[in-house]
């Protein structure tokens, strides 16, 4: 937290920054004795001092990253199963010692944004670096060196050359972690930003370190089809299973889902209110669930299939968690074919694995 004095004093001298070849002239206002936190103590005879303060308020942008499919948004991280992003906002300031006498200022703001994969076990991270405003020894760019590191078991190039970035010109520097199979993996990655100026004689500031995304879940599970090289997700996040009643392939399910969430003790699957779903990958339970609700001895219509909610493939099939909680209903059997067939979609590209949770929800678009 800025001190309330100091800070009216750095903005009383901001105004008054100047280039130079050197250490900028500026105003013969001084800042207070004590220096901000987040300043690198001074050696003896160093002619400047750097310091990094986090920004916690600006406007947010949730555009930030143009093809994000999450917000990016200042001090959150958003995510969903195969994306994330956050922003962080830092105020990198120079002071001329030993008067303590600021010379330069910058705000800079670091984005990170990742895009994981289903069908493969490397992702994509990238960083954009912007500075939204410079001026004093600052104004001809502010030089940044973003890095990220992987745990053991992830592969990841933790180098990164410097940029120099100025007002109005961002950069971006992409990494591509990879976590290698066939095992189950739950890899962090560990990422920071350093700032310095582009006169040689001020120092590097201390290293920051941005708020991290979540954890990387890999696998190359057989349960999930198609996808033989394994892929990663976002693990924590609980991803939603839609359907729509305004579709005509799926419409009659989505009927029963709907009357069914609305009609159970534990409204499977709806959210918020109702009991989260979990895949079960057995076939034994999967086959006992079916059996349970829609056991072979029940007529079918011509062109009806029975349909079971919660679904079979869940620990809250009727023969499990959803026993005397439960629904059938006869259904156009190619209707309840091709939901089945979209649910199976979503479990691969959701990589939904045994005991996974997510959620169901029935739309009128």
């Amino acid at each position: 937290m800025r001190n309330n004095v100091w800070w009216r004093r750095v903005a009383a001298v901001t105004v008054g920054l100047v280039a130079g070849g050197g250490i900028a002239v500026v105003s013969a206002v001084e800042v207070a004795a004590a220096l901000p936190s987040g300043c690198l103590a001074p050696t003896r005879g160093q002619p400047t001092v750097t310091c990094v303060t986090e920004l916690s308020t600006g406007t947010t942008a949730a555009a930030a990253v143009a093809d994000s499919p999450v917000p990016c948004v200042l001090g959150v991280v958003s995510k969903d199963r195969l994306h994330a992003c956050v922003m962080n906002r830092y105020q990198y300031d120079i002071f001329r010692m030993p008067e303590g006498t600021l010379v330069g200022t910058a705000v800079i703001q670091i984005t990170q944004a990742s895009e994981l994969r289903y069908t493969a076990r490397k992702w994509r991270h990238e960083f954009t670096l912007d500075v939204l405003s410079a001026v004093g020894e600052l104004a001809s760019g502010v030089v940044i060196t973003p890095g990220l590191t992987c745990d053991d078991l992830c592969d990841a190039d933790g180098l990164t050359l410097p940029r120099n970035v100025t007002v109005g010109d961002p950069k971006t520097v992409v990494y591509q972690p990879e976590s290698e199979g066939p095992g189950n993996a739950e890899t962090a990655q560990e990422t920071s930003v350093t700032f310095a100026s582009r006169n040689p004689q001020i120092p590097v500031s201390e290293t920051v370190r941005p708020y991290q995304l979540p954890t990387v879940r890999c696998d190359s599970s057989t349960v999930i089809d198609n996808t033989r090289n394994g892929g990663c997700v976002y693990a924590e996040f609980e991803p939603t299973f839609t359907l729509s009643l305004a579709d005509d392939r799926v419409n009659e399910t989505a009927e029963h889902i709907r009357d069914t969430q609305a009609t159970t003790t534990h409204h499977w699957g709806l959210q918020p209110g109702g009991t989260k779903l979990r895949r079960t990958t057995s076939d034994t339970n999967i086959a006992a669930n079916r059996e349970a609700a829609c056991p072979r001895s029940l007529p079918r219509p011509t062109g009806k299939s029975c349909d079971e909610y919660p679904f079979a493939s869940t620990s809250q099939g009727a023969a499990m968690e959803g026993a005397g909680d439960f629904s059938r209903r006869m259904v156009d059997a190619r209707d309840n074919s091709r939901a089945g067939s979209d649910l199976g979609q979503f479990y691969r590209r959701n990589r939904i694995l045994g005991n996974d949770a997510f959620w169901v929800e029935i739309t009128t678009f």
